[in-house]
C-alpha cells in the first residue's frame, strides 16, 4: 500500500525548496511523486547516476561521496534538490542500511509542474532566493 496524498503533501512541506508552496502547489505536485521501496542493503541513488529530488519517508539509509561515509539519516531526509533545478546527477550515493520507502519527483515532472503553473515557478524561484541568501550570510 502506498503513501497517502496527505502524507505525500507533509513530507514535501518538509523540503525547503518547497516550503513556500501553497496546500494547492503541494497538492499538485504530490501527485507527480512515485514511490519506491528498498530493501536494506539496496542503493537508493547512485553518485553521478540520475538527478530525481529523493525524499526519505521510512526507513534509514547511509549517505557517502567518492567512498567517503557521510552519515546516517531517516525519515525526511531529501537528496536532489538542486538536481532538479540543475539537472546535474547526484553527488551523492543514497543505500538503505533499514528497509526504506522513498518518494521521486523526477526532472522531467517537475518541469512540466513550472511550464503548467508560472505562479509555481515564481515560488520555486523566491525559495531558491531564499537559500542562497541564507547560505551566503
Amino acid at each position: 500500500m502506498g503513501t497517502t496524498k496527505k502524507a505525500r503533501i507533509e513530507a514535501l512541506r518538509g523540503v525547503p525548496l518547497f516550503k513556500t508552496l501553497s496546500q494547492r502547489d503541494l497538492g499538485a505536485l504530490a501527485e507527480r511523486l512515485t514511490e519506491q521501496h528498498f530493501e536494506a542493503g539496496q542503493v537508493v541513488v547512485r553518485e553521478g547516476a540520475g538527478n530525481d529530488l529523493v525524499l526519505v519517508i521510512d526507513g534509514e539509509v547511509a549517505l557517502s561521496r567518492r567512498s567517503w561515509h557521510l552519515g546516517r539519516r531517516g525519515p525526511g531526509t531529501v537528496v536532489g534538490e538542486t538536481n532538479l533545478i540543475d539537472g546535474a546527477p547526484h553527488d551523492t550515493t543514497v543505500a538503505a542500511r533499514t528497509d526504506t520507502v522513498a518518494l521521486f519527483l523526477n526532472d522531467r515532472e517537475f518541469a512540466r509542474a513550472l511550464e503548467e503553473a508560472p505562479a509555481f515557478a515564481r515560488k520555486i524561484l523566491k525559495a531558491l532566493a531564499v537559500q542562497l541568501r541564507q547560505d551566503a550570510g
